[in-house]
């Protein structure tokens, strides 16, 4: 049996789970977002929001960098 896979955005500073996608392209997208509303208030980071994919199990198998 599969388990499902979704994707947990995170803030690399303290590994908080800020938000859930149910696919990596929904991932990336919610990342520009947020990206874009840091620029905007002058608070941009490069590199502080990461996707990391999970399964239902709860288990995390892989981290999936955005930005280098």
């Amino acid at each position: 049996m599969n388990a499902k896979i979704h994707y947990s955005i995170i803030d690399n500073e303290a590994g908080n789970i800020i938000e859930h996608a149910e696919t990596i392209e929904q991932a990336q997208q919610i990342i520009a977002e947020y990206e874009s509303a840091d620029k905007k208030y002058g608070t941009y980071t490069p590199n502080f929001y990461s996707i990391r994919e999970e399964r239902d199990s709860g288990h995390t198998d892989a981290w999936v960098k955005l930005c280098d």
